[in-house]
């Protein structure tokens, strides 16, 4: 059992290092620890002082550009106070030991994803296309037991694939019209005089396209994923004998020790961001295949651009539904009310291969994807977009893990056995190189349309310093009919440059010109470069309805009536 023990004072840290402040310190006090041990019946408690630092820390942190400064004078103090109480070198049961220490810890944050777990649903065929063969009603067989149906058998491991058979649409004459000639497109006049059996039929079965097959994941709750490294270097006083150690903590593993037991981090969680996560949670993760033999390993190393995150709607995994993805035999044959009095391809449309060349379209013209994951800031630039690990058991666990863009803090704490600490923040002058607005893959630049699409603006800024340091860069005095973006940040290297990505959304559908203020701020939040930016948007194209004709009376007896079936002559 642990007991914890605590007095707290008010401390406060004046920092008298150069480029220092309190930066994203949230507080900073001593303590005394205790630990009562339940291994033994003694209620002896082993206490320590502590000084308790609680920090936030931004996504993006990739390089050191803070650290905490400690002093330490001794450690294992049975008082907590320094020097130590016992002499060790005549006591041998004194633990305690005077030092002259000094001790920095320096901390990064890496990139925030979202890990999506993802479960097999199954391979979809992403462009089924209806053939059509013309015969006669005695020739055309689709029957469950034929030997040789017209559309021939599908075959899986030698067996015939039920319901692959298509089926027939036929002639029919009744009460001197003519039906079921509609989706084959038949002239069932031509059968005039003949026998029934000799009447025109068609043939209707349903293809696959080997060069569009998917696999289909079901994708599950999101939770967060990032790592906080903290870099501890003590030295003893005048520099010499220096040892350092890297304490990492993450939603998984959020407390971690020292070896020496002086440092003790923890992560106590984040807070909200402005912005939220995507909730994707049972959505259809599809992943194009270049062949058949592909392995998830091989398909996930390609396409990283046009995997697909569909809508459960739009898709059955069962194949039954009609104009959904992931259409089978059965769902073409059965399932299709009155299947031969409407046009061939019907039962077929919306399929992986419409929703692919519709954002194509789409990010041609300018405008967002609906479905590519790059709506999701995937593709080529996430590196990680998909982790799989082998478990002992054989099993393979697939994440699709989504980078978070918005601004997230973590909240974290620094429990240390030390006398004093100061917080140092580098700040490092910067420089704006260059701007520019442009569609998704760069299409096109310098306008977008208005309401339909989104522009994305491209902020490269250069550390032109001699130190790594943090920058937040946002967009301010904005027209009016311009969509409030949220800033951004970033640590950069010294003499390195980064490039900050802003949605630009615009409130008008009007064809307009437009212009924000794009200014960096450093960790102290002076301003240390700004620029204008000015775009022009085009009106948004809501393109045209149909004009409705005018009815005319019909040719003929007013008592006559229209019929679409097709009379014998």
């Amino acid at each position: 059992m642990r007991r914890w023990r605590t007095r707290w004072w008010v401390a406060v840290f004046l920092c008298i290092a150069p480029r220092c402040s309190w930066g994203t310190v949230i507080s900073s006090g001593t303590l005394t620890s205790c630990v009562s041990n339940g291994s033994t019946d003694s209620t002896e408690l082993s206490c320590s002082k502590k000084i308790l630092v609680t920090l936030t820390l931004a996504n993006n942190k990739l390089y050191a550009s803070d650290e905490l400064q400690f002093t330490l004078s001794c450690v294992n103090s049975a008082t907590g106070v320094c020097p130590c109480p016992c002499d060790y070198a005549t006591d041998a049961t004194c633990t305690c030991r005077d030092l002259a220490r000094n001790m920095t810890i320096s901390m990064t944050k890496g990139a925030v994803y979202a890990l999506y777990p993802l479960t097999f649903s199954r391979r979809y065929q992403g462009a089924p296309t209806e053939t059509i063969v013309t015969t006669t009603v005695e020739n055309c067989n689709d029957e469950y037991g034929a030997v040789a149906p017209t559309c021939g058998w599908a075959t899986l491991n030698g067996v015939n694939v039920l319901d692959s058979q298509g089926f027939c649409c036929e002639c029919t004459l009744v009460n001197g019209y003519w039906t079921n000639y509609m989706r084959g497109s038949l002239y069932c006049p031509a059968a005039a005089g003949k026998s029934p059996s000799q009447y025109l039929a068609s043939a209707h079965c349903l293809r696959f396209n080997d060069d569009w097959w998917f696999v289909g994941y079901v994708v599950g709750n999101y939770q967060m994923d990032f790592n906080i490294a903290f870099n501890v270097t003590t030295t003893k006083t005048g520099g010499t004998n220096a040892t350092s150690e890297t304490l990492t903590v993450n939603p998984s593993v959020p407390i971690v020790r020292s070896a020496d037991k002086t440092v003790t981090a923890s992560l106590l969680g984040d807070l909200a961001s402005y912005s939220q996560i995507p909730n994707l949670a049972n959505h259809y993760l599809m992943v194009i295949l270049d062949s058949l033999s592909d392995t998830p390993s091989v398909a996930f190393s390609k396409n990283k651009e046009t995997w697909m995150l569909l809508d459960p709607a739009l898709v059955d995994p069962a194949g039954l539904t009609c104009d959904k993805v992931g259409i089978t035999y059965s769902g073409f044959r059965v399932n299709l009310a009155d299947k031969c009095n409407i046009p061939n391809g019907y039962c077929l449309r919306n399929q992986l291969v419409d929703l692919y060349y519709a954002d194509v379209e789409r990010i041609n013209a300018g405008h967002d994807p609906l479905y590519f994951v790059t709506k999701y800031s995937g593709g080529v630039q996430n590196e990680r977009q998909m982790t799989y690990s082998l478990s002992s058991s054989g099993k393979t666990t697939f994440v699709l893990n989504l980078p978070v863009p918005s601004l997230t803090q973590s909240l974290v704490t620094l429990a240390v056995s030390a006398d004093s600490v100061q917080f140092v923040s580098n700040t490092s002058p910067a420089k704006i190189q260059s701007t520019q607005l442009c569609t998704l893959y760069d299409v096109q630049c310098g306008t977008f349309e208005s309401l339909e699409g989104s522009g994305y603006l491209t902020v490269t800024l250069e550390n032109t310093g001699t130190l790594t340091a943090d920058y937040y860069v946002s967009l301010t005095s904005c027209s009016d009919n311009v969509v409030k973006a949220l800033a951004q940040y970033a640590t950069i290297k010294a003499g390195a440059k980064y490039n900050f990505v802003f949605t630009i959304t615009m409130a008008t559908d009007q064809a307009t010109s437009s212009t924000c203020s794009v200014e960096v701020r450093d960790s102290q939040g002076d301003l240390l470069d700004s620029t204008a930016v000015t775009w022009a948007t085009l009106g948004t194209d809501y393109g045209q309805e149909p004009q409705e004709g005018t009815a005319s009376p019909p040719v003929g007896d007013a008592g006559s009536h229209w019929c679409w079936a097709l009379a014998l002559p």
